[in-house]
């Protein structure tokens, strides 16, 4: 054979591999990226159970569930006509404030004992 001919055959085969293995490694970027928007619809979604997997709930099951506990925390911190925690509070503070014997005992639990030092 000549070397001519050589040449040409191995600079094929090194043009050949080297044009696969970028093939190669694009597909397999493609595919991690094609996965991973795979598991995000998975997430947006929510996925049914299954033998030892829990069901899981979409974004937007989700949100609803966030909604309705945001909503029984609000119920709590806004004044409502006597019904929240607020309210209740505030009566508190109320009846501490117009009873000055009780204010002198909230004083008295609210310092740390006294320390004594023997010598």
């Amino acid at each position: 054979m000549e070397p001519e001919k050589v040449l040409t055959i191995i600079g094929v085969i090194v043009g050949s591999t080297t044009i696969l293995t970028l093939a190669f490694r694009g597909l397999r970027t493609f595919a991690r990226a094609i996965r991973k928007f795979d598991e995000f619809m998975d997430d947006w979604n929510g996925t049914a159970a299954r033998p030892g997997v829990k069901e899981q709930a979409g974004i937007m099951a989700r949100l609803e569930i966030m909604e309705a506990r945001l909503k029984s925390v609000e119920h709590e911190v806004v004044t409502n006509q006597g019904s929240s925690l607020k309210d209740a509070v505030a009566r508190i503070e109320t009846r501490l404030q117009s009873n000055p014997a009780m204010v002198k005992i909230e004083q008295t639990f609210a310092q740390p004992p006294e320390t004594t030092t023997s010598t």
